[in-house]
Formats: C-alpha cells, sequence, structure tokens
C-alpha cells in the first residue's frame, strides 16, 4: 500500500540517489576479470599455460612439460602457440609480457569474435618474450579480445605465461 508519506519517502530516495543508512544487501557478481576471480589483478591480467592453444601447422598438441624444465611446450617445432585474452568492459589493454625460457618472436592482434581473422595481417605490436612489448592502446568493445601468438621454434622451448597490462578506457 502506497500512503502519501511512503511516495515521499520514495520520492526523496531517488532524488537524493544515496541509501545512508541500513545495510546495503545484494548477489556479488562474479566473473572472470573481477579483482576477487584470480585472472584480474589490479591493473594486469593474468595469462596462465592453459590460455594457449597451439595453431595448425602440425598435428602434435601442446602439453606442459612437468619436470625441472616446466612450462607450455609444442611437440612440434613447426607450431606457434596462441592465447586468446579478453580485455575487460570499460578498460584498454596497453603492455603485453610473455614469460619463457628464450627470447621467442611474439605478436599480438586486436581479433573480433564476429568476423573470420587472418594472422598474416598488421599486429598491434611484434616484439620477443620477456620484454614487456607496448601495443597499439586497444580499448575493450562488445565483440573484441586479443591474440597473443609465440613462434616457438624447438621442443625445448617453453612459455610459463604472461600478463596484459590494462587502463581505464
Amino acid at each position: 500500500f502506497l500512503s502519501s508519506t511512503n511516495l515521499t519517502s520514495l520520492a526523496n530516495l531517488a532524488t537524493v540517489g544515496t541509501i545512508g543508512t541500513g545495510v546495503w544487501n545484494g548477489t556479488k557478481i562474479t566473473d572472470i576479470y573481477t579483482n576477487t576471480s584470480g585472472k584480474r589483478y589490479g591493473n594486469t591480467i593474468k595469462i596462465l599455460p592453459s590460455d594457449f592453444m597451439i595453431n595448425e601447422d602440425a598435428a602434435s598438441p601442446l602439453s606442459f612439460k612437468d619436470g625441472s624444465n616446466s612450462g607450455v611446450q609444442v611437440n612440434d617445432a613447426d607450431n606457434e602457440a596462441i592465447a586468446f585474452i579478453p580485455i575487460p568492459e570499460g578498460m584498454k589493454a596497453t603492455l603485453v609480457d610473455v614469460y619463457a625460457t628464450h627470447n621467442k618472436t611474439l605478436k599480438v592482434w586486436e581479433v573480433d569474435v564476429n568476423s573470420s581473422f587472418d594472422f598474416t595481417g598488421s599486429t598491434i605490436g611484434t616484439g620477443s618474450c620477456n620484454t614487456q612489448l607496448n601495443i597499439t592502446d586497444t580499448n575493450a568493445t562488445a565483440t573484441n579480445y586479443l591474440a597473443i601468438q609465440v613462434t616457438l621454434t624447438a621442443t625445448s622451448n617453453r612459455i610459463w605465461g604472461g600478463i596484459v597490462t590494462i587502463a581505464a578506457q
């Protein structure tokens, strides 16, 4: 039942815009890019070994070597490892770091979920593993993400992971 007192209280809440007393109860929003998710840490997104997949150049898959020389490895020297990393809403990607046993070629592209992509096209950054790569600042959209490619040339090459540095748009 809405009385004139209740309507006045409701109108005051709408105009003030802030709840000054009481306890705000709501459902926590979780996704892989909230600060508490483990994937995002402040202004970085972790690239985990499991984020990489193999391209089609050879039939052998990627694997994780768990010995003294651990990390993601190719099982055929003709492969590249590729990670696909979304950019959180309201953010832009600015830097990419991939950590590995060797300073192999690192390339980054902006890709869209709604179109085909050719990895021979222009990159937003090219560099080497173990060196911070300053990419063209790339704002998040509803459809874009980063494709990060590492050219591994031997089965002894390993990728440990990496980070993408993000900032507010």
